[in-house]
């Protein structure tokens, strides 16, 4: 039990490299290649429960991407209790959770928002504007 919280809790941790490095980085830039990608689909969609939800993924890559960032920048620096490994992978639990929270969302807000707009654009369809 004892290896376990020096595992996770050890300060000392060294540097990323090879090809730890390599996917860390590729993981951080998916997540600000994400927040692009949704911002330029916010821009397109302009209003709407969809475009909510991209905006929200947006904010969820930027932020994932920062944080990442952070941490190899304390990981590689070696600052002592900020490059602990428990926050490695407290920050890529947060990224799957928050995924699901998006996706979860997008299976039940987005339709009942869209059917809702649906209905009333039917009912304003023959009103006087």
């Amino acid at each position: 039990m004892d290896w376990i919280l020096t595992y996770f809790f050890d300060a000392s941790t060294p540097p990323l490299q090879g090809t730890s490095l390599v996917v860390f980085f590729g993981i951080t830039g998916l997540f600000f290649a994400a927040s692009f990608a949704a911002r330029a689909q916010v821009r397109k969609l302009g209003s709407g429960p969809l475009a909510a939800l991209w905006r929200r993924v947006s904010v969820m890559g930027l932020t994932m991407g920062l944080m990442g960032l952070a941490l190899l920048f304390f990981r590689q620096y070696n600052i002592f209790i900020l490059s602990a490994r428990i926050l490695l992978y407290g920050w890529l639990a947060g990224g799957v959770w928050w995924s699901y929270e998006l996706y979860k969302r997008y299976k039940n807000h987005v339709p009942a928002v869209q059917k809702r707009l649906d209905k009333e654009a039917a009912r304003t369809k023959y009103l006087p504007k």
